[in-house]
């Protein structure tokens, strides 16, 4: 019987918070969101409620960049301009359930609007502590 068992009673369930990261190399041709999404899964990741992430994007000037965050704050969104040393970055927060299709298809549309502007769609973050609960017994 293990410690937890004794402590709590047979089959009791203990919810408890980890920090889980995710870092994995993609192989060339595979689905990159496909596989961060897998990858997230097996780390015991409860996707079927909403995330905070980050998209980020990059932008070889700062009238790129500009031109970039203004196109997105014009569809609502609230990107977070950046600069050091001469490389412009923007990160724009979002909060939602992460699904293979709708990940896919934003990555489809911030590549194309990066590409507008000169610059560059990196992919997404996530940053998360989630709770989990365990089956003990």
């Amino acid at each position: 019987m293990s410690f937890l068992s004794k402590l709590f009673g047979k089959g009791a369930t203990v919810s408890k918070e980890m920090r889980t990261e995710v870092r994995t190399a993609i192989p060339a041709g595979q689905d990159v969101d496909r596989a961060i999404l897998e990858q997230l899964r097996k780390a015991g990741l409860d996707l079927s409620n909403p995330f905070h992430i980050r998209h980020i994007f990059s932008a070889p000037t700062g009238d790129a960049a500009r031109g970039l965050q203004q196109e997105l704050e014009s569809r609502g969104l609230k990107p977070e301009l950046t600069e050091e040393s001469g490389r412009w970055k923007i990160a724009l927060p979002e909060e939602l359930v992460l699904e293979e299709s709708s990940m896919a298809a934003k990555r489809a549309e911030f590549q194309s609007l990066a590409g507008n502007f000169g610059g560059a769609y990196a992919g997404w973050e996530l940053k998360t502590t989630q709770k989990r609960t365990i089956e003990i017994g």
